[in-house]
């Protein structure tokens, strides 16, 4: 008897999660994502702090994983790699000067480069790690095209409190899609 309820206990585990990782597909202002939330303890809104779709994860020590979406409104506009790899030092002196306002400093470059993933051909991404006072951060920014419209994700989460943010970032890009 036991064993009949722990089978029927995985069984129903099994399929709950299934039925999660199910693909969501939402309309924005300017276009369309579908996606796959990490996990259930993910959750996502609308019009957030005037950003159209934010992804937030799991809170530890009221902290959390943020991963916004932008569909920019910017039309045929294809990203030129090289011009991406060589503008690289003007935005990382950018986010330079949004570390200082902090009083912190930058720790550590990604500098740019290609990736694809299972929904999007071509994905341009850039990130950076900077520190504020004892607290670590990381951020990556990554510029997609889909149906002529340029997309912009944004990630940010403190690393002592998530060693696996840069896996989940590029986790949850790898399921987004264009529709």
């Amino acid at each position: 008897m036991l064993g009949h309820r722990l089978i029927f206990i995985f069984v129903v585990i099994i399929f709950s999660n299934l039925a999660f990782a199910k693909i969501q597909k939402l309309e924005l202002r300017n276009g369309a994502v579908s996606f796959e939330l990490p996990n259930k303890e993910w959750n996502y809104y609308r019009d957030m702090l005037g950003l159209p779709l934010v992804f937030v994860g799991p809170s530890k020590d009221n902290q959390r994983i943020t991963i916004s979406v932008t569909a920019t409104g910017i039309e045929d506009l294809m990203l030129n790699p090289d011009k991406l790899e060589s503008d690289q030092n003007r935005w990382f002196l950018g986010r330079k000067r949004f570390v200082e306002k902090l009083n912190g400093i930058i720790t550590k470059k990604f500098e740019y480069k290609k990736i694809s993933s299972t929904n999007l051909p071509v994905i341009h991404k850039i990130g950076y790690q900077y520190q504020v006072e004892n607290r670590v951060f990381e951020s990556y920014s990554y510029f997609y095209n889909c149906n002529k419209q340029l997309y912009h994700v944004k990630s940010l989460g403190e690393i002592q409190l998530f060693p696996e943010f840069s896996k989940t970032s590029d986790h949850f890009l790898n399921s987004l899609g264009c529709k």
